[in-house]
């Protein structure tokens, strides 16, 4: 390496460390508030207006707080703070889930390759290798 290459290989890493010193001090100037305080929420006041409210008005004006869905919420509230507070982007659509799903029938495609290379390649490997080695690693696999 030239010191050309090394003085660009030290300015790249340099500016890679910046940004993540940068989005690090970022979050933990927005997060402190919420890290270093207790919070107690009660939803007392809420709880007694809706229960004076008439029928018709609970149809209109909807907000039930025993009605919403806690881990829906965390989930989206989990998916923004990644979006919008990280600056990171957020993989939770169907094209991710295809992806796993391709990973997992790829595992699965070499694993069947693989056993039935075991399973042609057994008579040629007693040749090679003594009996007690083949009878050692049956008997291991024989375990699981």
């Amino acid at each position: 390496m030239t010191p050309f290459d090394l003085q660009f290989l030290k300015n790249v890493i340099s500016r890679r460390l910046l940004k993540t010193q940068k989005r690090s001090k970022n979050l933990i100037t927005t997060l402190s508030p919420f890290c270093t305080n207790e919070w107690n929420f009660s939803d007392g006041n809420v709880r007694r207006l809706w229960s004076k409210l008439a029928a018709r008005d609970r149809i209109l004006f909807p907000f039930d707080v025993t009605a919403i869905d806690w881990v829906a919420y965390m989930r989206s509230s989990a998916v923004g703070f990644k979006r919008f507070v990280m600056k990171e982007e957020v993989n939770t659509g169907p094209r991710h889930g295809l992806y796993i799903v391709h990973r997992l029938s790829q595992l699965a495609c070499a694993s069947a390759v693989l056993a039935a290379l075991g399973c042609l390649l057994k008579p040629f490997l007693y040749q090679l290798w003594p009996s007690s080695t083949i009878n050692f690693i049956s008997f291991v696999l024989s375990k699981r």
